[in-house]
């Protein structure tokens, strides 16, 4: 094995370790091996190419030193997604446990309207179409105003007094937590 052959492997190798890291700490991580493997083909294909067909008067040491860039700015750009990793800031988590069978981790506005829309799915389980049309009635007052958030609340509010009876107790619990937030976010405005 040659010195440039050796110089190669050393870069790969290093790359190959910092791609296994990156991948470990990725949620997706079929996408983030496949595209960075596409990515890594493309460019050592060219240079390659390059390096084995055209290196004639000693532009073969320039398609090498190339090859050996392209593959430090990629593993630069993978070491600054792995210490995003790191030290991305942790949001608050609240774990809202709905029955023995369920959880939900709500992130307080990240996932409101995923929970309620896992209130409407229980309800169209339970068939109650009154209630989901209500409860989809209120959600087009929300405008991002103040006021229409008061407006969604009041409806909600309506809506749940009227047809609590009607209402399994984790569908009571999830209406009572999405209030609960809603009246913290609008009470500290």
């Amino acid at each position: 094995m040659d010195e440039d052959n050796l110089y190669l492997l050393i870069c790969y190798l290093i790359y190959g370790l910092t791609l296994t890291l990156l991948v470990f700490r990725s949620k997706l991580k079929s996408k983030t091996l496949l595209v960075n493997l596409m990515i890594l083909c493309i460019y050592s294909g060219l240079f390659f190419y390059n390096f084995r067909f055209n290196s004639s008067g000693g532009s073969g040491l320039l398609w090498l030193v190339y090859l050996m860039l392209a593959l430090g700015l990629h593993w630069l750009i993978n070491l600054i997604g792995i210490a995003v990793t790191f030290f991305k800031r942790k949001e608050a988590k609240e774990v809202i446990t709905l029955s023995p069978k369920k959880e939900f981790t709500a992130m307080i506005w990240k996932n409101y309207w995923k929970i309620f829309d896992e209130l409407i799915e229980l309800l169209k389980a339970d068939n109650q179409k009154k209630i989901i049309s209500e409860f989809i009635e209120a959600q087009k007052y929300v405008n991002g105003l103040t006021d229409g958030w008061y407006e969604f609340k009041f409806a909600f509010e309506k809506t749940l007094k009227t047809y609590r009876q009607n209402m399994t107790e984790e569908q009571k619990h999830i209406a009572n937590i999405l209030l609960t937030n809603l009246n913290e976010y609008l009470s500290n405005r």
